[in-house]
């Protein structure tokens, strides 16, 4: 066998067989929580939109609507927090999910 070949099968045997199958369980468990973590980023983009929608309408009237622009920029700075999280959450994935596959 050449090098890739037993790289292939090492690695094949790392993913159904390495810590009793934990491996394969802990990878698939992050690859979900990256999902939950890119939903999470587009619940935020979605709710900086809304946010810039609320504070637009309460800034141009004549009479501006302070109760609108403090919406706006409660719901900008939440959808800011969210794609935050997400984003952190999948750097993290992303830098610790091959630790599963090299013992």
């Amino acid at each position: 066998m050449n090098s890739l070949e037993e790289t292939k099968l090492q690695l094949m045997n790392q993913m159904v067989l390495g810590a009793g199958g934990q491996n394969t369980a802990s990878f698939l468990g992050r690859i979900v929580q990256a999902f939950g973590y890119v939903v999470v980023m587009v619940g935020g983009g979605i709710l900086i939109v809304v946010g810039a929608k609320t504070l637009i309408a309460g800034w141009i009237p004549d009479q501006k609507d302070i109760k609108k622009i403090g919406w706006g920029l409660a719901t900008i700075g939440f959808g800011a927090a969210l794609m935050i999280w997400g984003f952190v959450g999948i750097r993290n994935i992303g830098q610790s999910i091959g630790q599963d596959f090299t013992s």
